[in-house]
C-alpha cells in the first residue's frame, strides 16, 4: 500500500503524498482497548492530514474506507467529505460552487451519523424525500441550495435527537469517529474468531485529483509517510 506514493505517476494531475497504515494488530487491539489505540494512533493521521493541508494550501476532505481481503473498494461502508464542517462550507462553496459544497456536508451528515453513531438511515431517508416533495423535484440532484440547507438543518436536528449531542464540527472530532468506525465495521459483520484472521491493514490514503490551474505553485516535496 506504501509503494504507489514512491512510484512514477502516469495519472495528469494526481498527487500521491503517500498515507497512513493502521495495521491489522491495531484493528483487533481497538476491540480491547479503543482508548488507548485512539490516543495512540490519531496523533499520526492528524499529522498527515496537516500535511497533506499544508501542501495544498487548504484543508482537504477524507475518505475512510472499512475493508477486508474478501470485499471489493466500495463494497463495504464508507464515510466520504470527512472534514466539511460548517466552518468550511464557505471555503468549499468559493472552490467547488455552493451547491456543492451544500451538498458533500449533507452527504457526510447522512454517512457519518448513520455508520459511526447507529442513527437509522430511515431518518435522513424521511427528511430528504419530504424537502423533495415540498420543491416539486424526484432527484437529489434537482435541490437547490436553499433546499439543501433546509436538509441539512433537519440531519443536525435529527442526529441531535438520536445521539443526545451536537454533531461534531472539528476535523479531528471527525476523524476520530470515522477511523475507528472503520477498523471495527468488517468485524461487525462476522465473528469474532474469523475476523482474526482475515481483516487487512485500514489505508488512509492520500490520492489528490488537483487541476492544475488550482495547484499551489512552490508547493514544498512531501516527507515519506508514516506508519503507525
Amino acid at each position: 500500500m506504501e509503494a504507489p506514493p514512491r512510484a512514477p505517476d502516469p495519472v495528469p494531475g494526481r498527487v500521491e503524498l503517500g498515507g497512513v497504515t493502521l495495521p491489522t494488530p491495531w484493528c483487533g487491539l481497538y476491540e480491547k482497548v479503543p482508548e488507548g489505540v485512539m490516543d495512540e494512533g490519531m496523533p499520526i493521521v492528524l499529522q498527515q492530514y496537516a500535511r497533506l493541508a499544508e501542501h495544498f494550501g487548504y484543508e482537504l476532505l477524507v475518505s475512510v474506507r472499512s475493508g477486508a481481503p474478501v470485499s471489493m473498494p466500495g463494497m463495504m461502508d464508507t464515510i466520504l467529505n470527512v472534514g466539511m464542517t460548517a466552518e468550511a462550507v464557505q471555503e468549499w462553496s468559493d472552490r467547488i460552487g455552493l451547491r456543492a459544497a451544500l451538498d458533500s456536508r449533507r452527504r457526510l451528515i447522512q454517512m457519518l451519523g448513520a455508520t459511526a453513531y447507529g442513527v437509522p438511515a430511515d431518518r435522513f431517508e424521511t427528511v430528504l424525500t419530504a424537502v423533495k416533495v415540498e420543491a416539486g423535484v424526484s432527484e437529489d440532484k434537482d435541490l437547490n441550495p436553499l433546499h439543501l440547507q433546509k436538509v441539512i438543518k433537519q440531519f443536525l436536528d435529527a442526529f441531535q435527537k438520536f445521539t443526545g449531542h451536537v454533531f461534531p464540527e472539528t476535523v479531528s472530532e471527525q476523524l476520530r469517529c470515522s477511523v475507528p468506525w472503520s477498523g471495527g465495521a468488517f468485524a461487525r459483520e462476522q465473528e469474532d474468531a474469523l475476523w482474526q484472521l482475515v481483516f487487512t491493514a485500514q489505508p488512509e490514503r492520500s490520492r489528490v485529483f488537483e487541476p492544475s490551474s488550482k495547484r499551489r505553485k512552490n508547493a514544498p516535496e512531501p516527507s515519506p509517510p508514516a506508519t503507525a
